[in-house]
């Protein structure tokens, strides 16, 4: 997030013109000033209360609303490490999160407390302090009330320590890990997005990922920068996000593909549309369908990109990418160079499936336990994933999905070929390597075909080769809130 002294050139300039926009509350960059002002002097307070022998590390466990927003701002101008923990997540992994990033300060908002409590009696590394954004209750201090006496620059003044960066994995195939970095990329990465796509302070941005997703401040932060206002929409149905876009003419959004999914659907019944002239989307779940619809709905304003909590922003497709192939998450962002290796990590010859390998600027330092799977490849470091893919002709990249045994597998391209069915809303493929049993998840559009689980079988089973193919209907796929498919969830309904 962007720290005070941005956020006060703001101020300064446009006091009144606002800098965050949610569904029932507005903040112009002068409120915002204050609120940060005082926020980040009572953290160097409460920091300075600690002392030394704790981390300067904030975890915070809340929703996508202007507090949280606020926060992240003061934490970035006192040069503190926050990181947000997934709150669809069970306790358990909640407790494992705060294990292994041992934050100082435990930020948790109303809706959340009974998730943190339940996790802090699991976890084992406890904060020193815990706040809630509300009032205090029973434990913990109120978030409010130490703001209401904190002011800036501390009277003690604050030392900046060395450069540090946490965020948790998706875990969506286990328990989240922690991700470790001690350099920071986001001057650069800005700068390369704001000149790709001409960002303004004229533009307004709208934000519908989760603000624990590390994507969410990111792409909010190029946004304030640049003095453009911010529409917080995170936790809105579709109807809402879209009543929001209108009324505050939204030019640019980043959406996982289920929320992009649902916001064009909805906007085809709207009388007006925002003005937009960029969405950027990203995941296995940007099909051609969706391809198709948002180009009919939108124009051609739909860019896809491939990253990776470790690695960063890797890939971008633009409109004229998608046109050419719309399976495509297009070639290397400036910075970055993409490889495909085997599980040896040799490369593989053009066009063959293989793990994608990246090197550039953004890499994580390591994981958590200080693991890091990097490779030399001609005496450049790259970060092995786990995803799977290839590379067109052209370098752009093709993301197959992740693998089963010693067979690589296409399943992206699978569930594309089952969700171009007529019958078929949404789909979701999960891979169950004990029996090598590809699980089809799908959903029927209403009225349901006689034969759709035939027509859904038969397509997946001979994109699929090799594999045992079930197929089930489900009435949704079970999505975290970054848009990710659950697969522990999937295949406990199966």
């Amino acid at each position: 997030m962007i720290a005070l002294d941005v956020i006060q050139k703001h101020a300064a300039q446009t006091p009144d013109r606002p800098a965050l926009i949610a569904v029932n509350r507005y903040m112009s960059w002068l409120g915002f000033a204050d609120e940060v002002a005082r926020s980040a002097g009572a953290l160097a307070m409460l920091f300075d209360e600690l002392g030394p022998t704790h981390p300067r590390r904030i975890a915070f466990l809340g929703d996508s609303d202007l507090d949280i927003v606020v926060l992240q701002a003061a934490a970035a101008t006192l040069g503190i490490a926050i990181v947000g923990i997934d709150h669809s997540l069970e306790p358990a992994a909640v407790a494992a999160c705060l294990d292994q990033l041992k934050p100082a300060v435990f930020v948790v908002s109303p809706w959340r407390r009974q998730l943190a409590r339940t996790a802090l009696a699991r976890a084992t590394a406890q904060p020193a302090v815990l706040l809630h954004l509300g009032a205090s209750g029973s434990s913990g201090r109120s978030w409010p009330k130490l703001t209401a006496s904190g002011s800036w620059p501390p009277p003690d003044g604050w030392k900046q320590g060395p450069f540090e960066a946490f965020g948790f994995t998706s875990g969506t195939s286990g328990t989240p890990k922690l991700v470790v970095r001690t350099e920071s990329f986001a001057a650069r990465r800005r700068a390369a997005i704001v000149e790709m796509f001409g960002i303004t302070g004229d533009d307004v941005y709208l934000n519908t990922v989760p603000l624990f997703h590390a994507s969410a401040s990111g792409w909010a932060r190029i946004f304030l920068s640049e003095g453009a206002p911010v529409v917080i929409a995170g936790d809105e149905d579709s109807a809402c996000i879209a009543r929001l876009a209108r009324e505050h003419g939204v030019t640019f959004t980043l959406m996982v593909p289920p929320v992009l999914a649902e916001f064009t659907e909805q906007a085809r019944v709207d009388d007006a549309r925002p003005p937009l002239r960029a969405i950027v989307t990203g995941g296995r779940h940007v099909s051609p369908q969706l391809v198709r619809d948002v180009d009919a709905t939108f124009g051609r304003v739909l860019h896809v990109y491939y990253g990776t909590t470790e690695t960063g922003l890797n890939t971008l497709a633009t409109p004229a990418d998608l046109a050419d192939d719309p399976t495509t998450a297009g070639g290397a962002f400036p910075g970055n160079a993409i490889a495909i290796v085997d599980r040896h990590g040799g490369r593989v010859r053009p066009g063959e499936p293989g793990f994608v390998a990246i090197s550039g600027y953004m890499l994580a330092s390591h994981f958590g336990d200080g693991s890091a799977p990097v490779i030399d490849l001609d005496g450049v470091q790259h970060w092995v994933t786990a995803d799977t893919g290839c590379l067109d002709s052209d370098g752009r990249l093709r993301i197959f999905g992740r693998e089963l045994g010693d067979q690589l597998h296409d399943v992206i391209g699978a569930e594309a070929a089952v969700r171009d069915l007529d019958g078929v809303a949404d789909v979701a493929i999960v891979l169950a390597a004990p029996d090598r049993e590809a699980v089809v998840a799908y959903v029927p559009k209403l009225p349901p075909s006689a034969d759709l689980t035939a027509e859904v079988h038969a397509t997946a089973s001979a994109a699929l080769a090799g594999l045992d193919v079930r197929c089930l209907k489900f009435d949704a796929i079970p999505y975290s809130p970054s848009g990710k498919v659950r697969p522990a969830a999937l295949l406990a309904r199966a």
